[in-house]
């Protein structure tokens, strides 16, 4: 086998391995975006929401948001999120709420509004 007969094959080598390479990438990235959809699909996440607020409302309370539920003034209720855009949507599921779905806007990652107050992040 000659000089020029052993690059030949050495590009055909190299060229298999580079497409194998991005074939590769292509579907870890595939994957990686699927499973983030999925995530964000979920009803149970809370998304920007996730964590305790302040109300800066008349009664002050404190309303924490977690995965399938929120607990406010000593009552943990049973929910389902919604995120569109800015928005969050929360349907209470359980509960004396059962049935209601309440609407928060995102201002900042610090700051959401509804119809009655308006929260601040506290942890």
């Amino acid at each position: 086998m000659g000089f020029a007969e052993e690059l030949r094959i050495e590009a055909i080598i190299n060229q298999s391995q580079f497409w194998l390479i991005i074939m590769n990438r292509t579907a870890i990235s595939v994957l990686i975006t699927f499973t983030f959809l999925l995530s964000a699909c979920s009803k149970t996440n809370p998304g920007p929401l996730e964590g305790t607020w302040q109300d800066t409302g008349i009664l002050h309370t404190k309303v924490h948001f977690r995965n399938g539920e929120t607990e406010e003034m000593g009552m943990i209720e049973k929910v389902e999120y919604e995120v569109n855009g800015n928005d969050v949507i929360v349907h209470y599921v359980d509960g004396m709420a059962k049935g209601m779905a309440y609407r928060y806007t995102v201002v900042d990652n610090n700051t959401i509004k509804s119809e009655m107050s308006i929260l601040h992040r506290i942890e």
